[in-house]
């Protein structure tokens, strides 16, 4: 008792440090009750030693077996302690424990070496229960020998598992050798023997077998241990005597030998039944033992079971005994074979069948598998059926076999017909036994169907029945709501779907009735080919209709009833006595009385307003608002002050909407401004006034119209009575303050709004000098004044500043203005220090600004653009502030965008190629900077662009560089022209000319047409006509030589049509270009007509009689040396400014233009890039030096000189800057009717209006040369 006492002492720590719930006040009370003193010591290979005569091992275990103590499961058996291995003395006491838990409760075992640990007399095993589920079993020694030494082991098991624990315990002593019982090892299988040593310590432990060393084979392994392991048992070679031997280092040893036998278990030789199997056959199968040892039984068993009975040896011996029930017999051959015979197959036999072969070193089993092949038979024979409509139509048709059969439907409205295939789905489905289930049947279900089977044996099994659908009375519909307004049609009408006979009775509010005995009512019953349709029809409804009908329908497979409910129902009348009952600035409260509700309760009213000026529209411009059907008040919210608005209201019920109730008017009051006026600046104006500027409140902040402003101003000083700095800036425009000081109170100056002016600005006079004032701004209107401005700080000046400037213009050029400046010396008090000028293009959003000393009254702005519009203004200056700017002045320098000329002047065209005289251009005043030359044949829509042409600062018609390959640069005779060859003869050409200066581009576009092919060189039209022949060899085009290798016949056709083409365009060459068609014929003018130039109209030329060129001027046209060109107006300018001189009446050439049937448009249309600001100088007011002698304009007696007698109808005008305009008179037709404010110049001849621009010009002659 006082061992095992001892022993629980020594595991309280361990089961503390493990956590083990044991009742540890228990085991203490124990311990002290005893009496026991614990000497523990500890000692290495972790036992511990009591009093050193008493030993106790124990392990530990981790948490989760603390959670598997709590689970009511079953669960496998855990060691919550076992024992370690330990070395001991002779003499000493040994208790080994384990302790065991599981569910259900384990079962412990002790073994040593393989062996049960016998209850001898120095032995003590057991074991207990612990009241908390824990088995603990033990063995103790009281004095342990050297035979007790060895591997001790546990085996803890239950119904779940098993658990095993080992160790080995060693006593110190000589080597002992245990006793061991012979054993039986089997063939091809391991076999693993432990030696049973005793005493301590071992130095060696060996094997023989038959006095031989072990191992002396692969197959043979002895571990340190000393366990003997032998892989693939032989019978021949590990049969035999085996010896186990120890020895210690003194030599002493001990050898116990046991004999092993090999045994042969045995072996089956697979086999397999038959695939093809059928019924009715005989059958045997046969199972073989190859090889085991005898004696050997052999059993058979179906489907896991013994196949029960007796063999046919034994019925032989007894007649008596009966055989197998299903007729299957067993002959035994030999003691190792067995044959299982079948005298008919039947299906009763298909199963899988297992021979087993037994002797005493084990057993072996063989399954196969038989398959009977049965061809079908009916199990369930199909028959003709009939379902009714709609409901579920279930065939059986269900067949046995093996394999098992395969069942297949298929359907025909006709036996005759084909059958065809039915696949399953949500309304026809078959199920895996045959069956075919028809869901919601309908009547195109109706007809023939087959069914087939077949498993592959035999021919199979099918049958054909019919599918009969009866439709039961019914109604589609099981109620239905009609309404109908008072005195309309009403009818009432039940469609009953049926089978025939079938028949429908009526109820009036689940009363039973006849509708032919009312003689408001008519009834009509038809017979349909689904049913019958009866109706009840009603002339005038009234109110007495309004009831429930019930139809009732049946026939011999059903009956059905359904509802019709008749109301006589309109929408409700409009809300009555609509009115405003209250309101204010942001609310309103309507008020109405419920109208009549059309025989249907209303759900609810609908108010709509809007502002007074939207439209009443279904998208946009009013709101709704709703209330419950009950109510008679509704209030509007969130309404705008001082608003006119709109209300209307509609009742709703179930049948509609009522008709709008009368719009009411009304509009919200006024309230107090609710914003303050914004932006304000305080502005110092003098020493003693500030100029007060703010913004109106924010529209939708007014609350009703401004009356007026209160602008109030104090004093402003440093600090405030609390002692606080106040931020305080005293130059410049006011800085806003968040506060004002304590005490101090405002001076308002009040502004009514009868004065626009006053509502934004306010001036305050009589302030004190340097001094600092608050400044605060309040709106208010009718019903009070609103939140007061953010206060701003300004400060009266010391000084007064300067006074604005007036500013005007002294003069202009092309490129430089001059300005000057005044000031009233009268209104000003401090003089400026200086002044500050500021320049902007007109089309420019960017000022330049220039400062300039006090003592400048004028400025001159060099380097600017040529023909561009400026703007100026000036302020003056001091060390007190700037003046107000002066008042912006428009000035625009000299000169105009480019001048394009006529077709004649700029074009010279034969067959094949076209000259540009790009000198003919004028420059306008501004040099030209770059050309741009873009043409394409008339049908043809893409361009051709040559390189740009850049003229040189000397000359405006200078090109920069060469052109394409399709454009020549001819500079023959100073002349600067671009070549355009490889033309096509007598075809039409678009020509684009674009010139640019600094004061804008020009586009014009021309038309041109080349002459047809001659075989007397090329005529051009123009002055290239009258060159030499050596010239006329420019313009030849071998290429298009006639071949001379076409037949005589053929060349003296095409000779002949030359010569005459050429005789009729020598004809016409000779005819004046006066005759050419006007400027406005809509035709195109043939290549006859552009064969003149006009350089070749010499003044002589110029000078013939009256008669003959007003009848010229009558038939034909005078060319106007222009292109056509819309020009946009241009406003006047002032101080500076070009403007009108007095005019001078003089004659202009220009005679009534006359139009031919052909021709084309002798003069280019300009589209000319518009320059703001414009002013009203034509574009053709060439600015032109004054008249001297060098000019050859000495005085207005030259201009008039060079006007004909026929031409006195016409007037010019001659400013002082030599412009030049040309009026028509108004007698004249033709261009003159175009008015001079029109977009488009007017057209004149290019005689009187280049005579006096250069020296080259003289006597209305032309010739090529710089326009200067």
């Amino acid at each position: 008792m006082n061992l095992l006492i001892t022993s629980w002492i020594l595991l309280i720590p361990n089961c503390y440090a493990n956590q083990i719930n044991y009742n540890h006040q228990q085991l203490d009370k124990f311990t002290n009750e005893s009496g026991l003193k614990v000497d523990q010591q500890s000692q290495p290979n972790g036992f511990k030693v009591v009093n050193k005569r008493s030993y106790s091992l124990y392990g530990s275990n981790n948490k989760q077996i603390q959670e598997r103590l709590k689970s009511p499961s079953r669960y496998p058996p855990t060691f919550l302690r076992t024992f370690d291995e330990a070395v001991l003395e002779e003499g000493a006491s040994l208790s080994l424990n384990c302790v065991a838990y599981g569910n259900p409760l384990p079962q412990v075992t002790w073994l040593l070496d393989g062996y049960p640990v016998l209850d001898i007399s120095r032995y003590r095993i057991g074991d207990y229960v612990t009241k908390d589920g824990r088995l603990v079993s033990y063995v103790n020694i009281t004095s342990v020998l050297a035979q007790d030494g060895g591997l001790y082991e546990c085996t803890a098991s239950n119904d779940v598992d098993t658990v095993r624990h080992s160790r080995r315990i060693n006593i110190l002593g000589p080597p002992f050798i245990r006793p061991m019982k012979n054993i039986s090892g089997v063939a091809e299988e391991s076999l693993i023997i432990n030696c049973p040593i005793g005493g301590y310590p071992i130095e060696t432990i060996f094997w023989e077998r038959e006095n031989i060393r072990l191992p002396y084979n692969h197959r043979q392994k002895v571990l340190a241990n000393g366990t003997l392991i032998i892989n693939d048992v032989e019978r021949a070679t590990d049969q035999g005597k085996y010896t186990c031997g120890a020895r210690n280092k003194e030599g002493v040893e001990a050898k116990g030998s046991f004999y092993v036998s090999v045994l042969v278990r045995p072996f089956i030789d697979p086999f397999n039944f038959s695939s093809n199997l059928q019924s009715g056959q005989r059958y045997n199968a046969l199972c073989s033992v190859t090889r085991g040892d005898p004696p050997i039984e052999i059993r058979w068993l179906k489907d896991g079971r013994p196949i029960t009975g007796v063999s046919s040896s034994s019925m032989d011996s007894n007649p008596s005994s009966s055989p197998h029930p299903l007729g299957i017999d067993i002959i035994q051959v030999k003691d190792f074979s067995s044959h299982l015979t079948f005298e008919s197959l039947g299906p009763e036999h298909r199963g899988n069948y297992t021979c087993i072969a037994t002797n005493s070193a084990g057993s072996d089993l063989h399954n196969a598998s038989m398959i009977i092949h049965v061809p079908p038979r009916w199990h369930i024979e199909p028959r003709d059926t009939a379902v009714i409509k709609d409901q579920l139509a279930i065939i059986d048709c269900q067949a046995d076999g093996f394999p098992v059969p395969q069942t297949h439907w298929s359907r025909a409205e006709e036996p005759s017909t084909n059958f065809k295939p039915i696949n399953s789905s949500p309304h026809l489905r078959v199920f895996e036994n045959g069956s075919l289930a028809i869901h919601n049947a309908q009547k195109s279900d109706a007809g023939y169907y087959l069914c087939q089977t077949s498993n592959n044996i035999g021919s199979g099994l099918s049958k054909v029945i019919k599918l009969t659908v009866h439709v039961a009375a019914h109604f589609e519909t099981k109620f239905n709501v009609h309404t109908v307004r008072k005195g309309q049609e009403a009818r009432v009408q039940c469609k009953a779907i049926g089978d025939k006979p079938i028949t429908i009775n009526w109820l009036k509010d689940k009363i039973s009735f006849n509708p032919r005995d009312d003689v408001r009512y008519e009834l009509f019953e038809e017979a349909s080919s689904e049913g019958l349709i009866s109706e009840i029809l009603i002339r005038s409804a009234d109110r007495r209709d309004s009831a429930l009908f019930t139809c009732n329908t049946f026939n011999g497979f059903g009956k059905d009833e359904t509802n019709v409910q008749l109301l006589l129902q309109e929408p409700p009348d409009a809300p009555q006595d609509v009115k405003i009952s209250d309101h204010d600035g942001r609310s309103a409260t309507i008020t109405w009385s419920p109208p009549y509700p059309g025989n249907s309760p209303i759900m609810e009213y609908i108010v709509q307003y809007k502002l007074e000026k939207e439209k009443w529209t279904a998208s946009r411009g009013f709101w709704n608002g709703s209330a419950p059907g009950g109510a008679t008040l509704y209030k509007l919210k969130n309404l705008h002050p001082v608003t006119h608005y709109q209300l209307r209201m509609f009742a709703t019920n179930a049948i509609g909407r009522s008709e709008a109730s009368q719009i009411i008017h009304f509009r919200t009051d006024e309230e107090a401004p609710g914003g303050p006026p914004l932006h304000i600046k305080a502005i110092p104006i003098s020493s003693s006034s500030i100029r007060v500027t703010w913004k109106p409140p924010k529209k939708e902040l007014t609350f009703g119209v401004i009356k007026g402003y209160y602008v109030g101003y104090k004093v402003a000083k440093d600090t405030d009575e609390a002692g606080g700095q106040r931020a305080v800036n005293g130059e410049g425009e006011g800085s806003k303050v968040e506060g004002s000081p304590n005490g101090a109170s405002y001076t308002y100056k009040t502004l009514e709004a009868k004065d626009r002016s006053s509502n934004e600005e306010a001036h305050i006079t009589g302030l004190t000098r340097a001094t600092k004032y608050f400044v605060t701004v309040q709106a208010f209107n009718s019903k009070g004044s609103g939140p007061a401005s953010e206060e701003v700080l300004v400060q009266t000046l010391e000084k007064d500043p300067p006074v604005s400037p007036n500013l005007k213009v002294n003069s202009k050029t092309s490129y430089s203005i001059t300005i000057s400046w005044s000031i009233d010396q009268q209104a000003q008090t401090d003089p400026p220090t200086g002044y500050i000028i500021h320049m902007k293009r007109s089309n420019s959003d960017k000022w330049e600004s220039i400062e300039v000393s006090a003592s400048q009254t004028s400025h001159t702005f060099e380097g600017l653009s040529c023909g561009t519009s400026y703007q100026f203004y000036i302020i003056a200056f001091n060390e007190i502030g700037k003046s107000d700017p002066s008042n912006i002045i428009y000035v625009k320098t000299e000169g105009l965008a480019p001048v394009a000329p006529d077709k004649h002047s700029l074009l010279s065209i034969n067959s094949t190629n076209a000259v540009i005289h790009l000198d003919s251009w004028h420059d306008g005043g501004c040099p030209m900077n770059k050309i741009e030359i873009m043409y394409k044949e008339e049908k043809r829509s893409d361009w051709l662009s040559l390189p740009f042409i850049f003229p040189s600062p000397s000359s405006s018609s200078v090109p920069s560089s060469s052109s394409s390959s399709s454009a020549t640069l001819s500079s023959s005779r100073d002349e600067k022209d671009i070549l355009l060859n490889n033309l096509r003869p007598a075809t039409n050409y678009d020509l684009k000319i674009t010139a640019t200066n600094e004061a804008g581009p020009i586009q014009a576009a021309y038309s041109f047409k080349t002459s047809f092919k001659a075989n007397r060189g090329h005529s051009l039209i123009g002055n290239e006509a009258s060159k030499s022949s050596a010239d006329h060899s420019l313009y030849l085009d071998m290429n298009l030589l006639l071949p001379t290798t076409i037949t005589i016949g053929v060349t003296f056709i095409i000779l002949t049509f030359l010569v005459c083409l050429i005789f009729l365009k020598k004809r016409q060459n000779n005819i004046s270009f006066y005759e050419n068609p006007g400027i406005y014929d809509s035709g195109k003018c043939e290549p006859v007509n552009e064969s003149v130039r006009l350089t070749q109209l010499d003044a002589g030329s110029m000078k013939k009689s009256t008669g003959d060129a007003a009848s010229a001027l009558d038939s034909g046209y005078f060319p106007s040396p222009y292109a056509m060109t819309k020009i946009e107006n241009e406003k006047n300018e002032v101080n500076g400014v070009l403007q009108m001189e007095t005019k001078r009446p003089i004659n202009s050439p220009i005679k009534k233009h006359s139009t031919s049937e052909s021709g084309e448009p002798l003069y280019a249309t300009v589209k000319r890039t518009p320059r703001p600001p414009r002013s009203d100088v034509h574009v053709y007011h060439y600015p032109m030096t004054q008249a001297t002698s060098d000019s050859g304009c000495n005085s207005e007696a030259s201009w008039q000189n060079m006007v004909t007698p026929s031409q006195s109808s016409h007037e010019a005008t001659i400013n002082s800057a030599t412009l030049v305009r040309f009026h028509e008179g108004p007698s004249e037709k033709g261009l003159s009717s175009t008015p001079m404010t029109s977009m488009y110049s007017v057209y004149t001849d290019r005689q009187p209006m280049l005579m006096c621009q250069s020296s080259q010009r003289f006597n209305g002659s032309y010739s090529r040369g710089s326009i200067s």
